[in-house]
């Protein structure tokens, strides 16, 4: 039988995770910057990761280190992503490497 207080790190991960899920997703909607989409995507990304976590925190296990640092390296692809289309380059000028 699982614990109670798995049950309750599951309840206190997953309520602080769709919350994030719902910021985030309501920014992707009303912003129309590509960077400000990006920011809200990482906050939708973070939402999902500690849903998860809270998850592996109920049956008893850890989340997979590889899945963590995936996510994250996901999330910091779009934000470089989305920082390097929204730079403004002047007419002829060579774009840097």
């Amino acid at each position: 039988m699982n614990d109670p207080r798995d049950l309750l790190a599951l309840t206190r991960f997953g309520n602080l995770g769709i919350l994030l899920v719902a910021v985030g997703l309501l920014g992707v909607l009303i912003h129309r910057q590509p960077l400000r989409q990006a920011m809200a995507s990482g906050v939708c990304l973070l939402g999902l990761l500690l849903v998860s976590e809270g998850a592996s925190l109920l049956h008893g296990e850890l989340q997979s280190f590889r899945e963590s640092i995936a996510a994250i390296f996901i999330g910091t692809a779009i934000v470089i992503l989305a920082v390097r289309a929204t730079v403004s380059r002047q007419p002829g000028e060579k774009p840097t490497a």
